[in-house]
């Protein structure tokens, strides 16, 4: 297993090969966009659901969570036509296996090109996100190109700001904070979506490795750790994308990185979501999975 990278120029269906490699996509689109995890900070930190709620066209639903088979797992998801936006805890234990109250969160802001379209003029943070957005449609448009989309799904760009804190922590505390952070909210999995592009980690975590049944997801060594630096963009490839393709899905995981000291780490993803027309599918926080970075 290794770690192929593809020129855009030189991006076709080949990409999808089913093969036993991890794909990465070099571009120049994120080259203009160096500054985005501090444009990350800097969202995060004018972001407020207040100003959600008050510009929406509807009426916001926000719904509690826990997650069934682990208490210490909880979370608000809130759904608007403006954005979305979910934040989830995980209450950190104690030696002797209680709940400590102190806790981990992950934050994500779902944003689309209407985000910006409708919504730009009362949101001061919403034009950086949807430029970076038309710029990584080159790549988007070649990629969809390799599929055959059955005319009843719906293709939709979703992109992902995502924040991992340790509001909780102490300077004796944060690497064990920022551990489990890393290893309750970076579970292995295969995204329900078409594809994403993984467009880069203010501190470098992610692993990827293509699907396989058979392997240990808990074992570091059957993955590759993937450095999205120089313009390179993890393609990850959906549950939905191998079903319709041979493909093999991407199997990811975050691993703990402790080369940094920041209570704080950024991510931004980029997926395809699809949706099957007249199908009502609940909110993935709603389903009782295990929670997902």
């Amino acid at each position: 297993m290794e770690i192929k990278i593809t020129e855009l120029d030189k991006l076709d269906s080949g990409v999808f090969y089913d093969d036993n490699n991890v794909h990465c996509i070099k571009s120049h689109c994120l080259h203009s966009f160096k500054d985005r995890f501090q444009k990350l900070h800097e969202t995060y930190e004018q972001f407020k659901w207040d100003d959600i709620v008050a510009i929406s066209p509807e009426e916001p639903i926000i719904n509690d969570w826990v997650f069934p088979q682990n208490k210490l797992f909880t979370g608000k998801q809130h759904q608007s036509p403006v954005v979305g936006y979910d934040i989830d805890w995980f209450e950190i234990e104690t030696d002797d296996g209680e709940p400590s109250g102190l806790k981990v969160s992950r934050e994500k802001i779902y944003f689309y090109h209407y985000t910006y379209i409708e919504y730009g003029n009362k949101l001061r943070w919403a034009n950086y996100w949807y430029n970076l957005m038309l710029w990584t449609e080159p790549i988007v448009e070649k990629l969809l190109a390799s599929f055959d989309i059955p005319s009843n799904v719906n293709i939709q760009r979703q992109l992902n700001l995502i924040r991992y804190a340790c509001p909780d922590a102490t300077d004796d505390t944060l690497a064990q904070h920022r551990a489990v952070s890393s290893d309750r909210f970076g579970v292995d999995h295969i995204d329900e979506t078409l594809f994403g592009l993984h467009l880069g980690e203010s501190q470098p975590e992610i692993h990827a490795k293509p699907h396989n049944d058979h392997e240990d997801h808990e074992d570091q060594s059957t993955y590759v750790k993937v450095n999205l630096d120089k313009g390179k963009i993890l393609f990850i490839c959906g549950e939905w994308a191998s079903s319709i393709k041979k493909v093999k899905a991407t199997n990811h995981r975050l691993f703990y990185n402790d080369n940094y000291s920041a209570p704080v780490r950024y991510s931004l993803i980029l997926d395809l979501t699809y949706r099957v027309q007249d199908d009502e599918r609940e909110h993935p926080m709603l389903q009782g999975d295990r929670p997902k970075y």
